[in-house]
């Protein structure tokens, strides 16, 4: 029998441009190597010939006896296929010896050059295997452990009113802050500058809370009125100095767009940003070797990850939201693929159809979906998919800007959904502006939604000076004279003080 262990480290790249600190495996007891102690460990190795990504298998704990080996050590693609081999045949290891290679990896090829390949999703596989003489290969003892580096993702949205009056070099700040702990992150100051006679406007980034939070993203955008991200710019590198970019569009450029960026003389400006947290966590997803993994930590800080794996080897018991997590990602025992625009899904039916009234239709009654292999999913683009599938696997929804929180409404409503589409309602109200009510009032009305209708009517009411004289007012009340005419009079009932009768 062989031992095989895969290790999965998500958000590698976000770690390891930002730190030096080596990354180590939780401890791993090896039984058919006599139940002896052992960790993999990625570090660093800065040369002048370049910079490398370093392996080393090495014991944590001593032993009596030697052992003739043969060692294999492969980074996967996301099929599964191997990359990146290194293989050491008979190998004696030793009490306190392990196995090297310092040049194991060229670091630019797996940062930069073939990122896609070795990082898809941002998750570096590493699997290793060890054998001998008496073990037949093909008999595995298997380990599955996942490390995830975490990160804090922050989306921020801030108006620049008066932009019309902006003078030169005035600088108006926007502080981001931790949904966390509230801790303020960084600061953007936007300043008009007449440098060349072009009124171009500066995005100047600066760190607040220390060096220790280090930023691996940012991507910059200007929310037009009709609430599309059109993207300006884009930093990847480690928060530690303040950065600058100029936008794409000068300030007299913007000016003579104003009906589409400048509503009310408003300038929207929006950013997503990563986040090292410096927190990592580690779990033991899969072990068949038959041996008890007793209780240790599930979280350390990554400044203190070569002192915890001495500890003892690591488990972690996962709660039911994890667990569906993994199987929705992993696929195990999947029996049926979404095709969802352009991409395909692995699923389990029963799943489906515990979570959705309609897929339950789609698999149990007489319909051509019953029976196929892959079923089309029409009407809904692939990242709408990816979330609906998240939240029917794990009831979780990460933080959505209202266009893809609408599109996922739309899905809910579709597949029956409920709880989805309340919770994709209440971001909706959360994220209402005048640039987008009249969508959203649409959406609604659509979809029966008399909750959210009310409540966008009544928004459009409180802000009926600014969106019932505007343009946009104008091509709404065109396309959608039953539900214009219903906010006029309810304003005229307002400013009459009559009621409904």
């Amino acid at each position: 029998m062989s031992f095989t262990v895969r290790w999965c480290i998500e958000n590698f790249f976000l770690y390891w441009k930002n730190r030096k600190e080596a990354l180590v495996s939780p401890e791993l007891i090896v039984g058919c190597l006599n139940n002896t102690k052992w960790s993999l460990c990625l570090y660093k190795n800065e040369l002048w010939s370049g910079n490398y990504i370093g392996i080393f298998l090495q014991p944590t704990d001593a032993f009596l006896e030697s052992f003739d080996v043969d060692f294999q050590l492969s980074i996967l693609a996301s099929d599964g296929t191997s990359l990146k081999t290194y293989e050491v045949t008979q190998k004696s290891l030793l009490s306190g010896v392990g196995i090297e290679n310092s040049q194991f990896l060229e670091q630019n090829d797996v940062l930069l050059k073939q990122r896609a390949e070795f990082l898809p999703e941002e998750t570096l596989t590493v699997q290793c295997q060890l054998w001998n003489n008496d073990m037949r290969k093909s008999d595995s003892e298997n380990c599955f452990i996942r490390t995830r580096v975490e990160v804090e993702q922050k989306e921020f949205i801030g108006d620049v009113e008066g932009f019309s009056f902006l003078q030169a070099n005035q600088k108006i700040p926007i502080v981001l802050r931790s949904d966390v702990n509230n801790k303020p992150l960084i600061s953007i100051n936007i300043t008009v500058s007449d440098a060349c006679g072009g009124e171009h406007i500066t995005i100047e980034i600066n760190p607040i809370y220390g060096l220790k939070m280090k930023m691996s993203s940012c991507k910059y955008y200007i929310l037009d009125t009709t609430g599309k991200k059109v993207e300006c710019g884009q930093d990847e590198e480690s928060f530690g100095s303040p950065s600058k970019f100029l936008l794409f569009l000068t300030k007299s450029q913007l000016m003579a767009r104003n009906l589409r960026y400048l509503p009310n003389d408003v300038l929207t400006l929006g950013c997503e940003c990563i986040f090292l947290t410096g927190v990592i966590s580690q779990r033991l997803e899969q072990n068949n070797s038959g041996l008890d993994f007793s209780p240790a930590i599930s979280h350390v800080n990554g400044n203190e990850m070569l002192a915890t794996n001495t500890e003892g080897p690591l488990y972690c018991t996962n709660d039911l939201r994890n667990d569906m997590q993994c199987l929705y990602n992993d696929g195990f025992f999947s029996d049926v693929k979404l095709r969802i625009d352009t991409e395909t899904f692995t699923a389990h039916r029963l799943i489906l159809s515990a979570r959705s009234p309609v897929f339950k239709a789609m698999f149990s009654n007489d319909m051509k979906e019953k029976t196929k292999e892959c079923v089309d999913v029409p009407d809904i683009d692939s990242a709408t998919g990816r979330r609906l599938l998240l939240y029917l696997y794990t009831d979780s929804l990460e933080n959505l800007q209202w266009e893809p929180a609408s599109q996922l409404y739309v899905a809910a409503d579709k597949y029956a959904v409920l709880s989805l589409r309340n919770k994709c309602s209440s971001i909706l109200k959360r994220n209402l502006c005048p640039s987008n009510a009249c969508g959203i009032l649409v959406l609604a009305d659509m979809h029966n939604d008399v909750d959210l209708k009310t409540h966008v009517q009544n928004f459009i009411l409180d802000h009926d000076q600014v969106l019932l004289l505007s343009d946009e007012w104008k091509d709404f009340m065109k396309g959608y004279l039953h539900l214009a005419s219903e906010i006029m009079y309810m304003d005229l009932e307002r400013k009459i003080g009559h009621k409904k009768i």
